[in-house]
Formats: C-alpha cells, sequence, structure tokens
C-alpha cells in the first residue's frame, strides 16, 4: 500500500499579553490581552472567553470584556493601592474557546515599587 499520510490537528490558537510593567503605589497599568491562529493559518476563528486568577496585596484587575476574537483584543487594568505590597505580580490569565475543547494561559507581569506622598520631599 503506497500512498500519503496526512495527519490533521484541530485548529488551535495561542494568547498573548503586553510586556510587563513597573509601576508605583497608587497607579495603574494596562496590558493587552489578544488570541490569534497557531500555528498561523490554522483555522481557527472562534472567540476566546477570559478569566483572570486571584490577585492579592492591594492590586485589583479588571477585563475590559471577557469574550475576544483574533480582531477583537481586551484590555487587563491592574491597579496598585496606595498600600499595595511592593514586589512582582504575575497574574494569570485563562482562555477557553467558545467550543469548550482548547484552553491556553499567560501571565501578565506586574512590578509594584514604593510610591510617593506627595508634599514631602
Amino acid at each position: 500500500m503506497n500512498g500519503i499520510l496526512t495527519i490533521r490537528t484541530g485548529a488551535d490558537f495561542t494568547l498573548s499579553v503586553s510586556p510587563p510593567q513597573n509601576i508605583q503605589q497608587n497607579q495603574s497599568a494596562s496590558y493587552q490581552i489578544s488570541v490569534a491562529p497557531e500555528p498561523a493559518g490554522s483555522g481557527f476563528n472562534g472567540t476566546v472567553t477570559l478569566s483572570m486568577g486571584a490577585i492579592t496585596g492591594g492590586v485589583s484587575g479588571s477585563l475590559s470584556t471577557t469574550v475576544i476574537s483574533a480582531s477583537s483584543p481586551a484590555t487587563l487594568t491592574l491597579n496598585a493601592a496606595n498600600n499595595a505590597s511592593l514586589g512582582t505580580y504575575p497574574i494569570l490569565v485563562n482562555g477557553i474557546a467558545t467550543s469548550g475543547t482548547i484552553s491556553h494561559s499567560v501571565l501578565a507581569v506586574l512590578g509594584v515599587a514604593l510610591g510617593t506622598t506627595p508634599g514631602l520631599a
């Protein structure tokens, strides 16, 4: 038996997030969360539902939308309170295809440094 065997895998996607950011207490940072077919041209053209992992230490976050597509990314906004703990915060963002069969995660990394108090020199 001669022939060519072609093995097809289902369409897949990848999530990406903007680079890490560093802010001071009482400031905010925005990240773009995007989805793209993986590999390019694989045929994935669905939507992905996003969720965030828990955030502690005086940092809070919100997503501009929880459903994204290749043509419509989301913005993740992270806010450090004026008493936020100093350090690095890896924020887990999960994405699951609307079909429910494929999921991926990315980390948005936020660094929080000591803020300055207005009027003090």
